[in-house]
């Protein structure tokens, strides 16, 4: 699976490069920003993204998740080191992510969230007119989507 990482601490950045490779997938760009995010994935057409939630510059990564959705088709799973936000509130985020993970991120559970990023994109097909995801039917895993 080709995944955008897009976090602003670039150390943590590597760290999770580097737990993405090793979970078998890869990493197209690392972006620090929205402009970096968006201009990557044009240029990448990535099938996921691994969003923080607090970019450098005062961007927000929930943000930059509509952005990717809207533009791209591109879903996003949320990586916060915030304490307030929890497992529990994650239908609260728009759009809803594919999985959020606490900071530090533990190399089982990002490997965890990537396959089960799998699975959903395996339920999916890729409209090739407008690059956007639909539902295949019958497909097992059926998260909102707006």
């Amino acid at each position: 699976m080709r995944v955008l990482l897009v976090e602003d601490d670039w150390i943590i950045a590597e760290a999770m490069k580097d737990m993405i490779e090793d979970a078998g997938h890869e990493v197209v760009e690392l972006a620090r920003d929205e402009s970096q995010a968006l201009k990557a994935a044009e240029e990448h057409r990535p099938d996921i993204a691994v969003t923080d939630l607090k970019l450098a510059g005062g961007d927000c990564g929930v943000t930059v998740a509509r952005l990717l959705l809207e533009r791209f088709g591109i879903r996003s799973i949320y990586a916060s080191a915030h304490a307030e936000l929890k497992a529990d509130r994650i239908r609260a985020f728009d759009p809803e992510p594919l999985a959020l993970l606490p900071k530090p991120v533990l190399p089982g559970r990002l490997a965890g969230a990537l396959d089960a990023a799998v699975e959903w994109l395996a339920g999916r097909d890729r409209d090739e007119a407008t690059g956007s995801m639909v539902l295949v039917p019958g497909a097992a895993a059926k998260p909102r989507v707006k």
